[in-house]
């Protein structure tokens, strides 16, 4: 038997050729662990941005359902339903507030007689309607209870007008405390200037 010299085709040829790869295979490892670690991290962060989006969403959810049934429930709320409906979009009221706030405004009588009654202006407007009801007393005599209720409409003339009101009221704050600040500003200026004279 004769020794034959190994030919491009054989095996020992294909090894000595693979053995050159094996750094980019180990490249190829080192870009895949890195890619997988880098989508590891955006999936963690995609999770946690979809966490805190349906936790908003559940807060929210309370909300719109709670007012939800109360405009579904019933054609008219009372004076105190709109109050929650106000506090629970960022606005701090209470019922007596709110009643307060709309006989100042002229939405509600404020005569002893017809305390918290609508005016005709907030009837003429469709906001406010009156419901009567007989109650029955102890000895037998019927009275007429009569209540302010906020119409459909009414909520949402009412959030709008409130929700204007309170951004009106805010920048007016802010344009005082710029104001209070300018004039802190010039006074300290002014004593500057006044101790600098006299030494």
């Amino acid at each position: 038997m004769t020794y034959k010299e190994p030919d491009s085709n054989s095996c020992e040829s294909r090894n000595e050729s693979a053995a050159p790869m094996l750094p980019s295979a180990k490249a190829y490892r080192l870009w895949t662990d890195e890619a997988m670690e880098l989508v590891v991290k955006e999936l963690e962060k995609e999770r946690l941005l979809r966490m805190d989006a349906e936790a908003q969403l559940e807060k929210q959810k309370n909300k719109v359902r709670f007012a939800d049934a109360v405009m579904e429930s019933r054609d008219s709320i009372t004076v105190g339903d709109l109050a929650s409906m106000l506090k629970q979009s960022g606005i701090e009221t209470g019922r007596d507030r709110l009643f307060q706030w709309m006989r100042e405004h002229g939405y509600l009588q404020s005569r002893e007689s017809e305390h918290n009654l609508p005016t005709q202006r907030s009837l003429e407007l469709g906001i406010l309607e009156m419901q009567e009801q007989a109650v029955v007393g102890a000895r037998g005599t019927v009275k007429v209870r009569r209540s302010t209720r906020i119409t459909r409409k009414g909520v949402e003339y009412f959030m709008g007008v409130i929700s204007r009101e309170k951004d009106a009221i805010n920048a007016r704050e802010e344009e005082k405390r710029r104001a209070k600040r300018q004039r802190d500003y010039e006074l300290r200026k002014i004593r500057e200037a006044k101790k600098q004279q006299g030494a």
